[in-house]
């Protein structure tokens, strides 16, 4: 998130650095023994880098280290980024690092932090960035805020006279002083360029990005302190790090550059990596092993959510379509041909949840969603071709008027061709929380009236529902199944008998079918067990309804699965593979082939249940992650093309962001890898 300047004009990347060599850096350590300081850019050339200290944030993913080499005519230098860190406050003043160290301009070594940006230069020593004011001057102006002024007690400091105190202009108490003080002062926050007072104050001039607010800031050189006047909470630190980082290398750049993605640790005695010492070489993109190609960027590990909800279809003689979610936008990316995708655009018209789906019927996209609010839910129709999208106006589906009351929606269409919609809702009460799933449908294929929905659970089922619950819903000829998952409540008194065969109380694959047009009185279709956070899929091909889901196992979790027909309910359970929580996804293929795809320990695998057959074939490897990709846990989406093909989605997360990525598999391809070792 950067800062919101009045004035339009924003320097670029090279305008930026230009200002850092031409002498903006605030100087707090000396010069090399040659007492040279003529070479402003420093334009030295690093050779010889060892690690002599190094110190490994797993949090963070990268190195703090301390380096010694040599420079331009074999002169031994030190960069000790480590010692100046731990001296200046560590971790409370800086925050965590967000790169590793590199050369970012000709002679000159920095480290971005959350908090600040450190330099070193033979010349001048270790330095601090001033990043609020390179972010000022990045916008156009720079200088001191003359008014408010602060009357309370304190510390004035610099040649602007600013009174750093632990009382903001409007009385709050803040304890900037304090914090000012213990980590150093002038020596790592700069002089003030304000006193402490709100950004709403009538004189205060300096803001951040977005509306003022009544959180009381003081702007420094290389700082910004925050306070909410609330005795319990220390004051904190803007990150301008970030921030800088993203007015230098706008539009998401940093992403590309090696330096910003995860790291492993670095020991003592080896050589630094050549590629962050040498100038632009870290602008080289290393993909570190990651498998199938890019389909975009987002900044939230929900983009796929969720595993009921299909985000990905192809269209035949058109191509591959994905539909994911990034912050409060759903995203449409496309592929002719799975070897690359289109920078992705928004189609939803509302900031949106997550739990996001997307289908086609008759020829023509359609995006279900629901609001930020769990409020409303939206169905919005496009016509696609070749990547060109057209979008209808949105369709409201429901409106619940309370906040969490229509969450994570799933559809399918009736035998008459009227879409349904099936939603949870959740409240929190002391007695704790009641979940239930709701169904709605179109009045006619016009989707413009829906009917009032129907709750499907019931009374006992709602107060075993929780955070991870919900629905999804099938049609076979005149049947209508509709199932949930019901997450495990330790110490519950509410047992369910039939699901205590192990000792132990697990969650329940809670079902409900019969004729779609009583849907008032469908009757119990439970599928047995669950455990997992919506892990499970259902799809129709029409004569059954194929459920893919994770049960209670020995070793955690067990991809299952199971169909339903009218007629005989649910069939016999074919155990698929031990998965982990967030990694299912199953798509159907027009041969009438099952494909289901899961994850364990980061290895993405997919077994197929061809037609006419009782056993799934062999396990066939998607994918492994690797170690500085691994999000944890890699969520799934997949769909079948033609010809024997289906394609799937998978998460990864190779820096500050996320990745979603996708890969075609092809159904008698030969492969003995089911370890992923490959």
């Amino acid at each position: 998130m950067g800062m919101k300047i009045s004035s339009s004009r924003r320097l670029g990347r090279l305008e930026l650095v230009l200002l850092l060599v031409a002498g903006l850096l605030v100087v707090i350590v000396g010069c090399d023994s040659d007492g040279g300081r003529a070479d402003l850019s420093g334009g030295a050339r690093f050779e010889g880098l060892i690690v002599e200290t190094a110190l490994y944030f797993p949090g963070d993913d990268h190195n703090v280290v301390k380096l010694r080499g040599t420079y331009t005519g074999g002169r031994p230098f030190e960069a000790d980024f480590l010692g100046y860190f731990n001296a200046t406050g560590g971790s409370e003043r800086w925050g965590g690092p967000i790169s590793e160290l590199f050369e970012e301009w000709p002679g000159t070594l920095v480290q971005y932090f959350s908090n600040g940006v450190l330099s070193y230069r033979p010349s001048w020593g270790m330095e601090w960035r001033p990043a609020w004011d390179l972010l000022e001057e990045g916008a156009g102006r720079g200088g001191v805020e003359d008014m408010p002024t602060n009357a309370n007690d304190g510390a004035v400091v610099g040649p602007g006279e600013k009174v750093v105190s632990n009382v903001s202009v409007e009385g709050v108490e803040v304890g900037f002083r304090d914090v000012y003080e213990r980590l150093g002062g002038e020596g790592t926050f700069g002089y003030p360029k304000s006193a402490a007072r709100s950004d709403m104050h009538p004189d205060a001039r300096l803001s951040i990005e977005g509306p003022p607010t009544d959180v009381i800031r003081q702007y420094f050189q290389s700082a910004v302190l925050e306070g909410y006047g609330d005795a319990t909470q220390a004051p904190t630190f803007r990150r301008l790090g970030e921030e800088l980082r993203a007015q230098i290398y706008p539009d998401g750049e940093w992403e590309n550059l090696t330096v910003f993605l995860r790291t492993a640790p670095l020991g003592i005695g080896e050589s630094y990596p050549e590629a962050y010492v040498d100038y632009f070489a870290a602008e080289v993109r290393e993909d570190q092993g990651a498998g199938g190609v890019l389909v975009g960027r987002v900044r939230h590990p929900y983009a796929l959510s969720y595993h009921p909800q299909p985000h990905l279809l192809y269209r035949e003689d058109d191509g591959w379509y994905a539909f994911f979610l990034d912050l409060d936008d759903g995203l449409l990316a496309y592929s002719r041909d799975g070897a690359d995708f289109s920078s992705p655009e928004s189609v939803t018209h509302i900031p949106v949840a997550a739990g996001l789906a997307m289908y086609e019927i008759g020829g023509e996209l359609y995006f279900l969603y629901a609001d930020r609010n769990f409020m409303r839910v939206f169905l919005r129709r496009a016509q696609v071709s070749g990547g060109e999208v057209r979008m209808a106006e949105p369709l409201l589906v429901m409106d619940r008027d309370v906040s969490f009351a229509a969450g994570i929606p799933n559809m399918a269409i009736d035998p008459v061709g009227r879409p349904w919609v099936v939603v949870r809702s959740y409240e929190s009460l002391p007695t704790g929380a009641v979940v239930d799933i709701w169904v709605t449908h179109a009045t006619d294929a016009s989707m413009r009236e829906w009917t009032q929905p129907v709750r499907i659970s019931s009374d006992e089922q709602a107060l075993r529902g929780g955070a991870g619950t919900s629905g999804s819903l099938a049609f076979v000829d005149e049947g209508l199944v509709i199932v949930f998952d019901i997450d495990a409540k330790i110490g519950t008194g509410s047992k369910v008998a039939g699901y205590q065969d192990d000792g132990q109380y697990h969650g329940e694959m809670a079902g409900y079918a019969g004729d779609y047009r009583d849907v008032e009185n469908l009757a119990t279709a439970n599928a047995g067990q669950f455990k997992g956070t919506h892990d499970y899929a259902l799809i129709s091909d029409g004569k059954r309804a194929h459920l893919a889901y994770h049960r209670p196992a020995a070793e955690g979790q067990m991809m299952s699965y199971r169909f339903w027909t009218p007629d005989s309910s649910w069939s016999e359970r074919l155990d698929v593979g031990v998965a982990q929580t967030h990694a299912t996804a199953m798509t159907l293929d027009s041969e009438g082939n099952v494909w289901v795809f899961y994850g364990i320990r980061a290895e993405i695998k997919f077994r197929v249940l061809k037609k006419g057959e009782t056993a799934f074939g062999q396990v066939r490897c998607v994918t492994r992650i690797p170690h500085l990709r691994d999000m944890g846990s890699p969520w799934l989406a997949a769909a079948a093309a033609t010809r024997g093909r289906a394609g799937v989605m998978w998460m990864e997360k190779p820096g500050e962001f996320w990745e979603v990525r996708f890969q075609t598999v092809v159904l008698e391809e030969q492969s003995e890898d089911a370890d992923c070792a490959g």
